[in-house]
């Protein structure tokens, strides 16, 4: 699953980076201010119902011809209301070259429900190399879909039908392969009995949504949409590790966290050791597109993607807080805590949203540090309540760190010393040597802590 994950984000990057070049920062603007208000929607349309699903023990096919249908209309109705406020949606941007653009993304949303009942199925039957490999033909899919038409000359349009091919794609697949099939039967009862976990799940989703995304409504209706563009592609490259590694051990760490409930010891061992692990994977990817952003941007993106690099660099230190956020945060759930975890998310909006809307008006780079400031304060509460709830030192915590941090460290010492001796040679050169340096040696710093702890019978995480 995780390959399949890795290949998607490989092809992803790739048909970004030639449509970057080929439509430039202000396409990829516009289709990111579409975008946020189409992920808002995009909840309301899903209601929570694939969870329930998912979560409900005594499912029965009764529950699911039911949902089927409520997903399909509640989908429905939320596209006519997104196809109608597609003249709001592009007054508040002050752009009415939106208007046909929303109004196309508004069939979305009934074409990702009609695979909303067989997927959450598919996953609740545990078919994840399935789901993965449907979703890799979709990202595909809809990839070509893009590059064709950019190449056609269709412009913003071609990054328009990227969702909906990938959705058309993935929910054509998933009907094919998921071997269930609708019925026409409905039953109220049957939605009433979901109905209260759903509507948490909203809540909870939307409080998320708006965290992950308050900036960039407020980069797009403030800074326009050539600094939204700007802002989008240094946030998608610096998302990468998070969504590559983070999440991915996110999705084990919770079962297993889960199971450790009644053994204290255990499950702060077990913690250690996954953040321990994480900080392995994610902190040499961040640190390294920090140091070689410069040439990355100027290879992949050229020259009308420089002004995204400054951009680039807060970010990826931002990225850093996001993994120590995604990994805590898997702790209030194993422990049932969401309470918990749905205050200190609630207050991290309302501060977001007090400091992000005065700082937005001195420009994108400004922001950008005013978001990290905030990304590092919340990090740190967090990681100090869920020490609270696991009863562990501080002085444990930054001891599990401290071999990642020297190994990063090391790495990045070294780049930092050989950069400016590569100024005089050619972008590509400059770039494949720096990567080649910084993975040699942060191989042999591994390397090396992990026979200093099999010589010291220590385990290495």
């Amino acid at each position: 699953m995780v390959g399949g994950k890795q290949v998607q984000q490989i092809v992803g990057l790739l048909v970004t980076m030639t449509l970057a070049n080929w439509l430039g920062p202000e396409a990829f603007g516009l289709m990111s201010m579409v975008m946020v208000f189409a992920g808002l929607a995009r909840i309301l349309a899903d209601s929570g119902i694939a969870a329930a699903i998912i979560q409900r023990q005594d499912l029965t096919p009764l529950h699911c011809h039911s949902l089927f249908w409520l997903s399909l209309l509640i989908a429905s109705v939320v596209g006519i209301a997104f196809y109608l406020a597609a003249e709001p949606i592009a007054a508040f941007y002050r752009r009415t070259e939106l208007i046909p653009v929303v109004q196309v993304m508004a069939w979305l949303f009934p074409l990702a429900a009609l695979c909303a009942v067989p997927q959450a199925l598919m996953r609740r039957q545990m078919r994840f190399k399935a789901l993965t490999l449907v979703e890799t033909v979709a990202h595909a899919g809809a990839g070509a879909t893009a590059l064709l038409l950019a190449w056609l000359g269709f412009g913003l349009w071609s990054l328009v039908s990227q969702p909906l091919a990938f959705h058309g794609i993935r929910s054509g697949l998933i009907c094919l392969v998921s071997g269930w099939r609708p019925q026409l039967r409905f039953s109220l009862a049957s939605v009433r009995q979901v109905f209260q976990f759903s509507a948490r799940m909203v809540g909870v989703q939307y409080l998320q949504y708006g965290i992950y995304n308050l900036d960039q409504l407020l980069v797009g209706q403030f800074l326009g949409a050539t600094a939204l563009g700007f802002y989008n592609l240094a946030q998608k490259l610096m998302l990468v590790p998070i969504r590559s590694v983070c999440l991915e051990i996110a999705k084990v760490l919770f079962p297993a966290l889960s199971k450790l409930q009644g053994e204290p010891a255990a499950l702060r061992q077990h913690y250690l050791r996954s953040m321990k692990a994480t900080a392995f994977l994610v902190l040499p990817m961040l640190l390294g597109i920090w140091v070689v952003a410069d040439p990355l941007v100027t290879l992949f993106f050229g020259d009308a993607w420089l002004a995204a690099i400054p951009i680039l660099k807060v970010l990826c230190w931002v990225g850093i807080c996001q993994q120590l956020i995604t990994v805590s945060s898997v702790v209030f759930r194993a422990l049932d805590r969401l309470d918990l975890e749905l205050w200190l998310n609630l207050g991290r909006l309302v501060v977001m949203a007090l400091l992000l809307l005065p700082a937005v008006e001195y420009g994108l780079e400004p922001f950008s540090w005013v978001r990290l400031s905030l990304a590092l304060a919340f990090a740190l509460l967090q990681q100090w309540v869920v020490l609270r709830m696991l009863a562990l030192s501080p002085a444990r915590w930054l001891q599990s760190t401290v071999a990642p941090v020297l190994c990063v460290s090391s790495m990045v010492a070294l780049l930092l010393w050989i950069q400016p001796n590569l100024l005089t040679q050619p972008i590509r050169w400059q770039l494949a040597l720096l990567i080649g340096s910084g993975v040699v040696v942060y191989l042999l710093c591994v390397g090396g802590y992990w026979r200093w702890c099999r010589l010291h019978r220590i385990n290495w995480l």
